[in-house]
């Protein structure tokens, strides 16, 4: 299914630059980085993101703005409509 159970309970998902699901390799990259040392203290640095995440250039985000802001993009009689609430 693509996601663990942390990220149903916590309504996440893991994506690439573009919204989409990460490809094989980036998903290997990115367990692989899980195995360095202190990975779970990265998110104290200036960016805040895991170094697993950073080197595997995905990020998690909340699935349901996703699937929105998704809607938004690719809805092109939406082009100029203020969609802020």
């Amino acid at each position: 299914m693509g996601r663990t159970a942390g990220k149903f309970v916590t309504g996440t998902i893991v994506v690439n630059q573009n919204g989409k699901k990460p490809n094989l390799i980036a998903i290997i990259i990115r367990t692989l980085s899980r195995l360095i040392p202190f990975d779970a203290f990265s998110f104290l640095g200036k960016s805040g993101k895991i170094w697993h995440d950073s080197i595997s250039k995905n990020y998690v985000v909340d699935k349901q703005n996703l699937i929105k802001d998704m809607e938004i993009f690719y809805s092109p009689e939406l082009i100029g409509v203020n969609n802020e609430t």
